[in-house]
C-alpha cells in the first residue's frame, strides 16, 4: 500500500500533540476466538502493530503459526493506518502504553533512534538470521553498525503498461529517458493519458519521479555517492534538484500526467488505467495486488519497467526503492527475547512465502518463490534495492512533506527552478540537528 511519508517526532513532541492526536483513527485490535483477554499461566503476551488492514486476515494466519512454534508466546494484534502509524506509535509511547513490536518505516529509522523508540537488536541478530536477508535490506534498518530493526517487504516506485496497447501501437517499453518522452507524447497523440500519476497529496508520485529524475541527475554528475547525499544532509545541490524539478514540470506542462494531475489521488490514478484511459501507471510495486484485485476490469495484460536514465546512463536506478517495510522493538519493552521471536517467525522463509503469495509482495527474505510472473518480475528490480539509498542518521521531523509541498508550489506558481533548489536546502538546514 502506498502512503505519505510522516516522520517520528519524538516522545516530548508526541505527549504534546496528544491532544491533536487523539483525534486521529485509533489503532484496531484484531480478535481471536482463540484469544480471551486473560493471559494463561505461563504465557507471556505481547502487543504487535502493523498497517495492513487489507491483509488482517493473513498477518493473523501468520502470527498464529508462529505462536504454535514457540510455546508461551501469545500476540495480541492492532492494525492502524498506514498514514497514523507515526502518530499511534508517538502516543502509545508518550501515554505508556506502547507496543512490544510496532511497525516501522526504514526512511524514519534515524528519528526512532534519535527518540529512544527502537531497541537496539544487534545482539539477537545471529548471522544465519542476517544471511536471510536480501543483499543491503538489513543496512536499511541499521545506525552506526547497529540494527535497530528488521526489514519485511519491498517497497519502490515502478511503471505499469498496458501490454495489449502497446503490441497494438508497436509501442516498447522504454530504456532511456529520451524514448519515455517520446513514449508519453505517442500516447498523448492518441488521446490517452500518457502515465496516470497521483498527484494528491502534496505531489505524491510527481514528487517521487522528480525524486528518481534527480538521481540520474546526480549520478551523471558524479555525486550519486556523496556521504553528505547518503546521510541526507547535502546542502549544496549545484544545480541538480533544479533540473530535476525543472524536467519533471515540463512534463506535466506538456499534459504527460492529464489535465489536473494534482488533483488526482492514488485511487483515481488507478482507475484511469484499469479502465483503459491511460496507457501507464507510476505507482509502488505493491499497488500490484491492487491490480490483481481488479480481474474483472482488467481486460489487458500488464508490463512493468523501471524509470530509465538519460541515454547512455550506465546504470538503471532503483535508489529510492528499499526495503523499506519492517519491525522495530520499544527499547522498553518487558519482554525483548518473546519480541524478537515474533520477528524471527515472521520473516521465516516460508510464512514469507505465504505472505508473498497472498499479498503480491517482494519480501526482503532471499529464496522466495514468486509464481505471479510480474511480481517475480519486479522481485528482479529489487536486486537494485538499497544502491545509493539516502538512510538519514537524525530526525527528520516534517522536512520531507515540507519538500513535497515546496515541489506542489513550484509546480502551480512562478517560482523559478534556482529559488525551488535554494528553498530544499533551507528546508534541510533547519531540520539539521544543531
Amino acid at each position: 500500500m502506498k502512503r505519505r511519508k510522516r516522520l517520528f517526532l519524538g516522545v516530548l513532541s508526541a505527549a504534546l500533540l496528544a491532544g491533536v492526536v487523539g483525534c486521529a483513527e485509533p489503532a484496531r485490535m484484531q480478535g481471536s476466538p482463540s484469544h480471551p483477554g486473560e493471559e494463561l499461566e505461563g504465557q507471556t503476551t505481547i502487543r504487535f502493530l502493523h498497517i495492513w488492514d487489507e491483509h488482517e486476515q493473513t498477518m493473523e494466519r501468520l502470527v498464529r503459526a508462529v505462536e504454535q512454534e514457540n510455546e508461551g508466546l501469545r500476540v495480541e494484534i492492532s492494525t492502524v493506518g498506514w498514514n497514523t502509524v507515526g502518530r499511534e506509535v508517538e502516543t502509545a509511547a508518550a501515554s505508556g502504553n506502547m507496543y512490544d513490536v510496532f511497525f516501522q518505516y526504514a526512511d524514519e529509522l534515524g528519528s526512532a533512534v534519535e527518540s529512544g523508540l527502537a531497541l537496539d537488536l544487534t545482539p539477537y541478530v545471529e548471522e544465519e538470521w542476517a544471511q536471510s536477508f536480501a543483499p543491503g535490506a538489513l543496512a536499511d534498518y541499521t545506525v552506526e553498525d547497529k540494527i535497530f530493526g528488521i526489514p519485511f517487504r519491498g517497497s519502490g516506485v515502478v511503471v505499469f503498461y498496458n501490454a495489449d496497447l502497446f503490441d497494438r501501437q508497436g509501442w516498447r517499453a522504454p530504456t532511456a529517458q529520451e524514448e519515455m518522452t517520446a513514449l508519453m507524447q505517442l500516447a498523448l497523440n492518441e488521446g490517452l493519458i500518457p502515465m496516470a500519476a497521483a498527484g494528491r497529496p502534496d505531489g505524491f508520485e510527481l514528487e517521487s519521479l522528480r525524486r528518481i529524475v534527480t538521481n540520474y541527475i546526480t549520478l551523471e554528475a558524479g555525486n550519486i555517492d556523496d556521504p553528505e547525499r547518503l546521510t541526507g544532509r547535502r546542502l549544496n545541490w549545484e544545480g541538480e534538484l533544479a533540473m530535476g524539478a525543472q524536467m519533471v514540470k515540463s512534463w506535466v506542462g506538456r499534459g504527460f500526467f492529464g489535465p489536473n494531475p494534482l488533483t488526482v489521488d492514488e485511487e483515481a490514478a488507478l482507475t484511469d488505467f484499469l479502465s483503459g484511459r491511460a496507457a501507464m501507471l507510476l505507482c509502488n510495486a505493491n499497488e500490484l495486488y491492487a491490480l490483481r484485485g481488479q480481474e474483472e476490469y482488467l481486460a489487458f495484460d500488464v508490463g512493468c519497467f523501471l524509470v530509465p536514465g538519460p541515454e547512455g546512463c550506465e546504470e538503471t536506478l532503483f535508489c529510492d526503492a528499499r526495503y523499506q517495510d519492517g519491525f522495530a522493538v520499544y527499547s522498553g519493552t518487558a519482554h525483548p527475547e518473546e519480541a524478537v521471536q515474533l520477528l524471527r517467525g515472521l520473516t521465516s522463509r516460508e510464512n514469507a512465502a505465504e505472505w508473498a503469495a497472498d499479498t503480491l509482495s517482494v519480501m526482503a527474505v532471499q529464496g522466495v518463490e514468486y509464481e505471479d510472473e510480474l511480481l517475480e518480475e519486479m522481485s528482479g528490480f529489487f536486486r537494485l534495492a538499497g544502491q545509493h539509498s539516502v538512510r538519514p542518521d537524525y530526525p527528520l521531523g516534517d522536512s520531507l512533506t515540507q519538500k513535497s509541498q515546496l515541489f506542489v508550489s513550484y509546480l502551480t506558481s512562478d517560482m523559478t527552478a534556482d529559488a525551488f533548489e535554494t528553498n530544499y536546502e533551507n528546508i534541510t538546514r533547519e531540520a539539521l540537528p544543531r
